[in-house]
């Protein structure tokens, strides 16, 4: 997956306007430190350094790329700041043609890379991605399982054959993007649940659920009648 660059940036009214320092930090962290979900990692020394430029005000530059990224502190434990994430807004939107499959390889690395960050201490790296990609469509974990199940078994009924073998790349992304998935603690992008459980395991379960035990019905509640409504 190859990280797409532009120059009409350097168009925009909006980036024209803002410091010359601010400039080339926004395209510092696009063109160099952005990773494949257009997320950047790193620390307002390294930029001091980097750029020969003081950093007076930290929430000036977040004011002047807000625009283009969304920022995220990453904390030490003490309430002091170490560093920040900072998110490329609608990055996956445009980079992968607004629409991203979880039975397609090439889509594959885009949730490998959320799970990278959260293990780096980026708790909230799923919905801070979804956040900065409101316009993007995901295939649902359902369909892309029920794909699965059927290239899994025309994979079974014609091994090492040509047909099974074109299945094989699809077959590997779902597998990856369901472990994927569980350790994000998700059904589907965007979050919708905080557990693990995705939604086939209910399908595949199969230990017959308890009976519940009739629990005593109460009478009707009867409505009263409101003195004071006229």
């Amino acid at each position: 997956m190859k990280k797409l660059t532009t120059n009409e940036i350097w168009d925009d009214p909006m980036f024209i306007t803002i410091k010359t320092g601010y400039q080339l930090i926004e395209r510092y962290l696009f063109d160099k430190l952005a990773d494949k979900i257009g997320v950047a990692y790193i620390n307002q020394d390294f930029l001091e350094w980097r750029f020969k430029v003081a950093i007076a005000d930290i929430e000036e530059l977040l004011e002047a790329i807000s625009p283009w990224w969304d920022s995220f502190e990453q904390n030490d434990g003490n309430d002091d700041t170490v560093g920040r994430y900072f998110i490329r807004k609608d990055f996956i939107t445009q980079t992968q043609g607004g629409a991203i499959h979880l039975t397609t390889a090439p889509h594959q690395p885009i949730f490998a890379e959320m799970v990278k960050h959260k293990k780096n201490g980026f708790t909230d790296v799923v919905n801070a991605v979804r956040s900065a990609n409101p316009e993007l469509e995901v295939q649902t974990m359902a369909d892309a399982h029920k794909k699965y199940l059927q290239w899994s078994t025309i994979r079974e009924s014609f091994k090492d054959t040509d047909k099974s073998n074109g299945y094989k790349q699809n077959i590997d992304a779902f597998e990856k993007n369901e472990r994927n998935f569980r350790y994000l603690g998700i059904k589907d992008f965007p979050p919708i649940n905080n557990g693990f459980k995705l939604e086939h395991d209910d399908k595949n379960d199969d230990t017959p659920s308890p009976t519940p035990t009739p629990q005593p019905s109460s009478p009707p509640w009867q409505k009263q009648p409101n003195p004071n409504r006229r």
